[in-house]
């Protein structure tokens, strides 16, 4: 049986609203792309689309699970997880006795389940072990014993089928028997339904009530603003999909959430209510007295007026494929471009307010500063070809014959051809090829140390077969294993890195001259917080083994900014790595009449525009700032952008 989720299927895209659905970084919430000139040496905003990138649609050749994902990490904070672990091997049907405290308190969460939900009863325990578990925190790694349990449908020590999808329950508590996560995957649950947050957020609160009582005070009340997809696809052809809202529980500091804490719970509620996944980080907390007094800070409507003073109107286009997004809409990953483009108001930069100061803040800036690349213009003079490739077996060849990638021993994903449906409209289809008999090896291991197979993705547009991405590379556990298999290498001139970077795109580019805003690599080592030990940096973000180089469409002068044509290309071989596409029709493109006023659009979005009070600690790479921060956070993704003709708001995610 294979897992596999819509997260990954959109690695790659590049969308404003990726940024705006998740907030801004030093916070686990920053996944995308704000307006990429905010990245310019001489720019000002407070954005980090570089992050972004590497976040997402830079790999540089590798992946690493978990923490080499992006350069601002998402912390342990993030979000539940409730993919499944497959269990096999040795270890399977396993059962170890706790001392009778744990025991009980293992037993006490797992009775509040079974009253819940009948379908519990309807499950046996497969496995139960004791594991050490390291994970890192805040620049720490920190080893701890945790309980594993496993159930599932089936008698006990019957062996598994791969004809089949299995409801089964993951759990893990901490060595006192306290619930760190559990995830659900019952087939008889599956489908897309998604709740609507008031709903979530009750069921949520209702759940946590009876599982922790009265501690559910120290948390500030759910935020129901992120959602998942996943899905599983047996052997013998039969195909789930599961879609959950996250409501996540911010711990409380003087009354105030700090956003980034490292005690909250995120719980999953699916579309009829029922609790799938639960995720707990209870590190203890750091000294009540480290964080500045709120008492001292500015008011609401003040920091109001000082975000408004730095606030400036740029003009670009926008894709309506991006733009009031549903769940759904966001999991059937439409194709930017296909509806007609809109013009569209919105803030040059995306930042954080200083509670005390009412300035921009400091250590955000220091942290995004390190992100920001070098800004040029550069005229290209497309081919007009285009590359297509209709079938797995064409996307093979493209990619041994046109990349000169060696896919040996890489097998396809392969989704059973009698469960796919026809999208209502043109996706964004995506090929993928692993060596898959070393990952099923894998699947034996709860925790395994030792996984590096290669990986090769492969995206088009669903109707037509044209070449929109790809990205190819090898997986690694985490960035010390990578960094100790690395090689030296002697790096091509940054110079022929961009040649091959623009001889790479113009076959893509229809055959005329386009303007584009190029992206690049800044020249010499970034300045980084002074709190920041560059030693435990990974090794690929320290010295990239890629070139990254990031073209913006530009019509007119106005950038198209929720499509960004990126390039990576290899120091040590010139071949490049990864690389994402969307076409533009320039002839298309609204014109520049009948617009308003910047002024009366900076007036529409400041009047739409929620800020609330946090508490943030910067942290980097898993290395935390000494104290925390005040700020006033901007809940961009529900004002989005302001249409130019119109004058009306549109958000990046419906409420």
């Amino acid at each position: 049986m294979s897992h596999q989720g819509k997260g990954d299927e959109r690695k790659g895209r590049r969308r404003p609203a990726q940024a705006a659905l998740a907030g801004l970084v030093l916070t686990s919430m920053l996944a995308g792309a704000f307006p990429a000139s905010a990245l310019a040496a001489d720019g000002t905003a407070q954005t980090t689309e570089a992050a972004a990138q590497a976040a997402e649609a830079v790999p540089r050749g590798t992946e690493a699970i978990p923490q080499a994902k992006a350069a601002v990490p998402q912390p342990e904070s993030s979000s539940s997880r409730t993919a499944t672990v497959e269990v096999q091997g040795e270890e399977e049907h396993k059962i170890e006795k706790a001392s009778p405290q744990v025991e009980a308190r293992i037993q006490k969460t797992i009775d509040l389940l079974r009253s819940l939900y009948p379908e519990f009863g309807s499950l046996n325990l497969q496995m139960k072990l004791r594991e050490k578990n390291t994970r890192m925190m805040h620049g720490q790694r920190t080893e701890r014993e945790e309980w594993i349990l496993f159930f599932d449908d089936r008698q006990p020590k019957d062996k598994k089928s791969e004809d089949r999808i299995y409801n089964q329950v993951h759990m893990n508590f901490d060595e006192t028997g306290a619930l760190i996560s559990y995830s659900w995957q019952n087939p008889n649950w599956a489908g897309t339904d998604m709740p609507d947050k008031a709903m979530a957020s009750k069921k949520a609160k209702e759940f946590l009530q009876k599982l922790i009582g009265a501690d559910l005070d120290r948390y500030a009340p759910g935020s129901a603003s992120s959602t998942g997809t996943h899905g599983a696809a047996s052997d013998g052809g039969k195909k789930v999909t599961w879609t959950h809202r996250s409501v996540q529980f911010e711990g409380l500091v003087n009354g105030i959430p700090l956003i980034n804490s490292s005690d909250n719970w995120t719980v999953d509620v699916d579309g009829k209510g029922r609790i799938v996944g639960v995720h707990h980080w209870n590190k203890e907390r750091p000294d009540p007295a480290l964080y500045p007094d709120p008492a001292k800070a500015i008011t609401l409507d003040a920091a109001k007026r000082r975000f408004a003073e730095q606030t400036r109107m740029v003009l670009s286009y926008q894709p309506q494929e991006f733009l009031n997004q549903s769940p759904a809409e966001l999991a059937d990953m439409p194709l930017p471009g296909r509806k007609p483009m809109i013009l569209a108001y919105m803030p040059d930069s995306m930042g954080y307010i200083d509670a005390f100061t009412g300035k921009p803040s400091i250590e955000f800036n220091a942290v995004t500063d390190v992100f920001k690349k070098t800004e040029a213009s550069i005229r290209i003079t497309g081919q007009g070809k285009g590359l297509y490739v209709r079938s797995p077996e064409e996307g093979r060849r493209f990619i041994e014959k046109e990349l000169g990638f060696d896919m040996t021993g890489m097998t396809f994903f392969n989704v059973p051809k009698e469960e796919e449906k026809e999208p209502a409209a043109p996706t964004i289809k995506r090929y993928h090829w692993d060596e898959q008999e070393r990952m099923d090896s894998l699947l034996a291991k709860i925790r395994p140390d030792k996984f590096r197979p290669r990986y090769a993705s492969l995206t088009t547009e669903s109707d037509t077969g044209r070449i929109c991405g790809f990205s190819i590379g090898r997986v690694y556990v985490d960035s010390e294993q990578q960094a100790q298999e690395a090689k030296p290498f002697t790096a091509i001139p940054a110079e022929e890195a961009k040649k091959k970077a623009v001889s790479f795109l113009q076959p893509f580019l229809p055959a005329r001259t386009i303007e584009t805003k190029l992206l690049e690599p800044r020249d010499g080592q970034p300045t980084y917080p002074d709190w920041v030990d560059v030693s435990k940096l990974p090794q690929d973000f320290r010295e990239s083994p890629v070139c990254d180089f990031i073209f913006i469409p530009l019509h007119e002068g106005v950038p198209v900014e929720g499509i960004h044509w990126h390039v990576s290309v290899d120091k040590a071989t010139g071949k490049v790595w990864s690389f994402t596409y969307f076409p533009v029709d320039f002839d298309k493109l609204p014109s520049k009449s009948g617009l308003i006023s910047p002024e009366m659009a900076e007036d529409t979005y400041l009047k739409n525009l929620d800020i609330k009070r946090v508490y943030l600690w910067p942290e980097f790479f898993n290395q935390r700032a000494p104290k925390p921060q005040l700020v006033y956070m901007p809940a961009y993704e529900f004002v989005g952008v302001i249409d130019a003709k119109t004058g009306k708001p549109i958000p990046f995610v419906k409420d």
